[in-house]
């Protein structure tokens, strides 16, 4: 399971993956637990609770019980979750820039650029020589 996300980047996840899930054939109404987990995700239940009182009437409907934690995306929230995953394709590639395995890459990259410069310069230095 992943660490805890912060409220805004768990609402954006949540909304995107129930998205996901309606295109794939699931919904309407979407079971946050089950999202989650679906999702690698581990938010506490009342992380849930609060997403659903926060976005309820404008972004759905939501159901609270016991047994289940259910949120029901309407017209106006599909269309914050498309908006949500158009921002989330143009942040991933300068997130991935800015990491740490990108930073190796690009360090990696480097060596071998200044390795092959040393290379073609003791090449000109012998042939010069001769």
């Amino acid at each position: 399971m992943t660490a805890e996300l912060a409220p805004d980047e768990l609402e954006n996840r949540l909304f995107r993956e129930m998205l996901n899930l309606g295109r794939q054939g699931g919904g309407p109404e979407f079971d946050l637990v089950a999202v989650s987990k679906w999702a690698d995700m581990s938010p506490r239940p009342q992380q849930l609770i609060a997403f659903v009182k926060d976005n309820e009437g404008r972004f759905g409907s939501g159901n609270i019980t016991m047994q289940a934690i259910r949120f029901t995306l309407n017209a106006e929230g599909r269309r914050h979750a498309i908006e949500l995953e158009k921002a989330e394709r143009v942040a991933a590639p300068v997130r991935w820039l800015t990491s740490d395995t990108a930073q190796k890459l690009m360090n990696v990259g480097n060596f071998a650029v200044a390795a092959l410069a040393l290379a073609v310069a003791i090449a000109a230095y012998f042939k010069a020589s001769q």
